[in-house]
């Protein structure tokens, strides 16, 4: 049982199995974005405990699977800012974050400007 183990740790058909599961994270997040889905939902999503399907994912593209998450829906609330005319509160909300607050404050740390200066200009 060890020996087995320890040979599907580091088998090729096992890593493979697990680039295919965060493959199919990505996937996941690239299509519900804007939904309020957290990390844990796409590891679920994908048959993976939280933890090992971050390593998995950071091993993969270097990066965590929530700052990808932010930077989709970021990116989305800056179209919407500047495209549209619904409030900072509907960008939040069809931009999959829970409320307001919490998107001021992670578009903040993302963009350096709060939503409504940015809209107006004065962000990047």
């Amino acid at each position: 049982m060890v020996l087995l183990s320890h040979f599907m740790r580091v088998s090729r058909v096992w890593g493979l199995a697990a680039n295919l599961r965060v493959e199919k994270g990505k996937a996941f997040i690239d299509r519900h974005f804007g939904e309020p889905v957290t990390v844990e939902d796409v590891a679920r999503y994908v048959n993976m405990r939280p933890e090992s399907f971050i390593r998995a994912f950071r091993q993969e593209y270097n990066r965590t699977p929530h700052s990808c998450l932010m930077e989709k829906r970021i990116n989305r609330a800056k179209n919407l800012l500047l495209l549209s005319a619904m409030s900072v509160k509907e960008v939040a909300l069809s931009c999959g974050f829970r409320d307001s607050s919490h998107f001021c404050m992670m578009f903040r740390r993302a963009a350096g400007v709060s939503p409504g200066v940015f809209r107006r200009g004065g962000g990047s």
